[in-house]
């Protein structure tokens, strides 16, 4: 099958050009004044008690802080925060918990690639977790 030389041409520049383009994230850090913006904006304060669900009202019981770090991880703030402070909560980047690679957020609410600097992927513990109890 012949092509026209323009096509080819397109089929070509289209990979590099694509490689170009930069990663796309939703945000860096879960909120940008502790209880307000970006993922804070949709989930609310993380420290309001209880914590009801966005999608279909559940109530936690508690307040998703203490739910997810106490309850579910025993109290092992390295999973979510990093060893220079607390704030701001990175979504990518934590001190790595027990067990867990250093990648806060994006462990719980990840997907099955594999994360750079990992050697595992990022699986969606959390929701798991969630699913299965």
């Amino acid at each position: 099958m012949h092509q026209p030389p323009l096509c080819r041409i397109y089929l070509l520049a289209l990979p590099v050009l694509a490689s170009w383009l930069p990663v796309a994230s939703a945000f860096e850090q879960y909120s940008l004044s502790r209880d307000a913006g970006n993922c804070a904006d949709s989930h609310g304060n993380f420290r309001v008690s209880p914590y009801m669900s966005p999608a279909g009202g559940q109530d936690w019981g508690d307040d998703l802080h203490d739910v997810q770090s106490n309850t579910m991880l025993s109290g092992d703030c390295n999973t979510y925060h990093r060893p220079s402070g607390r704030f701001p909560v990175l979504l990518d980047s934590s001190a790595g918990g027990t067990g867990f690679d250093p990648n806060s957020c994006i462990g719980w609410h990840g997907r099955t690639e594999v994360q750079e600097g990992s050697s595992r992927p990022a699986w969606s513990l959390g929701n798991r977790f969630q699913i299965s109890t």
